[in-house]
């Protein structure tokens, strides 16, 4: 295997890797999103803990947009391994750091 042919491996697993985890962050943290923030918001007004209610209304979907631009990076990674540019790899450890940070 020469290094042309090992440097077009590395660049097409990256890109079916950084595929997949942005796609799986994506699907997992929507779920979480929409199953888990109405439960938590219900039980913190059922205790009548109004600030924290307000508090997780405001934190909650901050913070999912953040994790989506984690997500948003690792796909366009991918694209950028596919077309075999440099700065793929730059974005897919972004995307992946920011989305282990938010998570």
């Amino acid at each position: 295997m020469d290094n042309e042919t090992s440097g077009r491996t590395r660049l097409i697993v990256g890109g079916v890797v950084s595929l997949i985890a942005g796609l799986v962050i994506l699907a997992l943290s929507q779920f979480f999103l929409f199953s888990e923030y109405i439960v938590i918001l219900k039980g913190f007004a059922a205790e009548g803990k109004n600030a924290a209610v307000i508090m997780q209304s405001y934190e909650q979907p901050i913070f999912s947009q953040i994790l989506g631009l984690g997500e948003l990076l690792l796909i366009v990674g991918a694209y950028g391994f596919f077309i075999k540019r440099k700065w793929a790899w730059i974005l897919a450890i972004t995307g992946s750091t920011i989305a282990v940070i938010e998570n």
